[in-house]
């Protein structure tokens, strides 16, 4: 038996000692009992009681995206030192890090969440809840902050659009793969019914033609056209 306080428990399990604390008041039936009481009445748990709830490793930025979204505690993964928190804005001082060094020393998205999902809906709660939300917030509603916002938006997409991370989540959810295959099969349809072999021998018999001519003789939009053409280097 290997017994431990509770702060010590804290740090092996990778929370800080009060998210711990108020974990294990609101879901005393999840948690193992402690075992004795130390010096100054301090609970002593037994490690090998907590051996399910060890977290996992972060070896690797990305895995299972334990650095953008919650886990199972409602806490979000410090990807410098593993510890989890409701929010990695203040941690990551200890870091000397700001978010946006943060994001980029570890190739995350530049839309990367670096609060738990629970802990921004109760933000978003509260918020909307407050009479006098909407008068501090009127400042960040002005045209001219919202233009230069969504510039320095677009640099942030556009600087980290080639990492990854955000590479590998570009395939189409199958919802959307599915709907895409539906529109390519009317386009296929439609052309075949106005004569010609298959999609792409009509686009290929109609390249000489402006694009709403052969849109016409197609059956399809002529912004089809325009995408297809490309689409088939035509």
């Amino acid at each position: 038996m290997t017994l431990v306080t509770r702060r010590e428990l804290a740090d092996i399990l990778g929370y800080p000692i009060k998210s711990l604390q108020t974990l294990m008041l609101r879901n005393p039936e999840r948690w193992p009992k402690h075992r004795a009481v130390g010096d100054h009445g301090a609970y002593l748990y037994d490690l090998a009681d907590f051996t399910d709830m060890l977290p996992h490793q972060v070896d690797s930025p990305h895995l299972r995206n334990v650095s953008t979204i919650s886990d199972n505690d409602g806490l979000i993964v410090c990807l410098e030192c593993g510890i989890r928190c409701h929010s990695l804005g203040k941690h990551l001082r200890t870091h000397g890090l700001t978010d946006v060094a943060y994001r980029q020393k570890h190739q995350l998205p530049a839309t990367a969440a670096l609060w738990a999902d629970q802990t921004r809906d109760n933000a978003g709660r509260r918020m909307a809840a407050d009479p006098a939300a909407k008068q501090r917030l009127a400042q960040f509603n002005d045209p001219a902050y919202l233009a230069g916002l969504q510039v320095r938006a677009v640099e942030s997409i556009r600087r980290t659009s080639k990492y990854p991370s955000v590479r590998s989540k570009r395939n189409m959810p199958p919802v959307w793969s599915a709907s895409v295959a539906s529109k390519r099969a009317k386009l296929e349809t439609a052309v075949i019914a106005a004569g010609y072999a298959d999609l792409q021998a009509g686009i290929a018999q109609t390249v000489g033609l402006p694009e709403r001519i052969a849109a016409r003789k197609l059956g399809i939009s002529a912004s089809s056209v325009r995408r297809l053409r490309k689409e088939f280097s035509i």
